[in-house]
C-alpha cells in the first residue's frame, strides 16, 4: 500500500473499509487483541498515521487501542523514521484536517526521545477533541476530578482523562513474534530506521522499481531516491546479493 495512493481514497472509504485499514495497521504493529480479519502488512509509518486517522473518527469501540498505540511508541520509537513519519502526518492533515490522535502520537514520541523527535511541531488543536463527543459532560467532570491523561493538558486540546483507559502488556505481541512478522522492523533493528534500510528491502523484492517510484514510496524527493537506487544498483553490479536477515 502506497501512502499517497491510500490518502487519495480515504474520504471515499466506508466505515467497514476504514476498519479493515485499521486491522491492517494494527496487524503490522503487532496489536494482539484483534478479531483478525487480515494478515496484510503495511509500511510502519503508514500504519501509525492510518491508526491516528481511524482512531480519531470517534469509534468508541476502538478507543481502547489508543493506549496500546502509545505503549507501542514508547517501546519501539527507535525503529521509526522521524522525518518520514512527520512528512506523512503533514500530508494527511493537509488532506483531511487535524489529526487529534497524531498530536498524542507526537507527544508520546517526544517524551520517549526528545532529541530524535525534536522537530515534531505540536500545535494545539483548534477544537477540543473527545474520544466520544456524546459523553462530553461526563469526560469534563472526570477531567475536573482526576486530571488529564499523562502528558496531556487543556492546552493540547486532547480531552482525555487520567483514567480513560489503560494498556496491558498482553495487548502487544511478544517482541520475537513481532519481528518474525514484520520484516521492515526486523531489518531496521540491524540497519537502523533509515531510508536506505527501507530502499534495500524494496529493491530486493522489486529490482525494476524506478527512482521515481522509490521516491514516491519512501516519501522522498527524487534526487536522494535516485542516489539510493544508484548505490544499490552498483552494489548488485559488483556481484553482491541484497541481505535477507533470517526470521528464525
Amino acid at each position: 500500500m502506497r501512502f499517497r495512493v491510500a490518502l487519495k481514497t480515504l474520504d471515499t472509504k466506508t466505515n467497514d473499509e476504514l476498519l479493515l485499514l485499521f486491522d491492517r495497521a494494527a496487524f503490522t504493529l503487532g496489536f494482539s487483541s484483534l478479531g483478525m480479519r487480515t494478515e496484510e502488512l503495511v509500511d510502519t509509518e503508514t500504519a501509525i498515521v492510518l491508526l491516528a486517522y481511524v482512531l480519531g473518527k470517534h469509534e468508541l469501540r476502538l478507543a481502547r487501542f489508543v493506549p496500546v498505540l502509545v505503549m507501542w511508541l514508547s517501546r519501539y520509537h527507535s525503529l521509526l523514521n522521524a522525518q518520514k513519519l512527520s512528512k506523512m502526518a503533514r500530508e494527511m492533515e493537509s488532506a483531511v484536517g487535524e489529526l487529534a490522535i497524531f498530536r498524542l502520537v507526537a507527544l508520546a514520541l517526544k517524551a520517549s526521545d526528545p532529541r530524535k523527535f525534536r522537530n515534531f511541531l505540536i500545535l494545539p488543536l483548534t477544537q477540543p477533541f473527545y474520544l466520544e463527543p456524546r459523553l462530553r459532560s461526563l469526560v469534563d467532570q472526570k477531567l475536573k476530578d482526576q486530571g488529564f491523561y499523562p502528558g496531556l493538558s487543556k492546552e493540547t486540546g486532547l480531552m482525555i482523562s487520567a483514567s480513560a483507559f489503560a494498556a496491558r502488556e498482553s495487548d502487544l505481541l511478544p517482541e520475537h513474534t513481532l519481528f518474525r512478522r514484520n520484516e521492515q522492523l526486523r531489518h531496521r533493528l540491524i540497519h537502523g530506521a533509515t531510508y536506505r534500510s527501507d530502499a534495500t528491502l524494496l529493491l530486493r523484492d522489486r529490482p525494476q522499481m524506478t527512482a521515481k517510484e522509490l521516491a514516491d514510496t519512501l516519501m522522498l524527493s527524487y534526487e536522494p531516491a535516485h542516489r539510493l537506487s544508484a548505490d544499490i544498483a552498483r552494489y548488485r553490479a559488483l556481484g553482491f546479493a541484497l541481505g535477507n536477515e533470517a526470521s528464525s
